[in-house]
């Protein structure tokens, strides 16, 4: 990871503007929403609170914007997501804004990005969401092969406004599979 990237422990904020067109994309209620990098929660707060009766559920590794995001979800564990025991097929949506990066410290040579959107796809419930925000660049055969296997009904939209200009990400929506 660069230097700057380091510095903030590969927090990178979802653009409000993304945050508040994301949750126009979903529906209903009682939902429990997970977000493996929640950073100080601002995100995933905006998706909940379109969907009534829903729990947030972050995982932060900063203490600092973990203390804040506790001000805004439900529930905050202060630690690395690969830390956290959580149990399989949960969660009935998941933002997942990963660190860019790959893993030349492990020697494994896996981006992180494809990393978390590996270990995540479990959480998800069967017709559970995916919310997949990537730099379009890093939409690799890897990544596209997780999702086809996993997801139905997927959507790729680049980010709105000057947002895509300046970041060059995307959002990628996904239902997971009965399988």
């Amino acid at each position: 990871m660069r230097l700057e990237g380091q510095s903030k422990m590969g927090y990178y904020p979802t653009p409000d503007l993304q945050a508040k067109l994301i949750k126009t994309w979903l529906s209903g209620k009682n939902a429990r929403l997970l977000d493996p990098c929640c950073g100080m929660g601002e995100a995933l707060a905006e998706i909940a609170g379109a969907l009534p009766g829903s729990q947030a559920y972050g995982i932060e590794l900063s203490d600092t914007r973990a203390a804040e995001a506790a001000n805004v979800l439900d529930h905050v564990l202060n630690t690395g997501f690969e830390y956290a025991v959580l149990t399989r097929g949960t969660f009935s949506a998941i933002l997942l804004n990963p660190p860019y990066d790959g893993e030349t410290e492990t020697g494994s040579g896996t981006r992180l990005e494809e990393r978390f959107l590996a270990e995540t796809t479990p959480l998800l419930a069967a017709g559970g969401a995916l919310i997949y925000i990537i730099p379009h660049a890093r939409i690799t055969e890897a990544v596209a092969r997780h999702l086809a296997g996993w997801y139905e009904d997927l959507r790729c939209f680049h980010f709105a406004g000057e947002d895509y200009a300046a970041f060059k990400q995307v959002v990628i929506f996904g239902r997971k599979g009965t399988y």
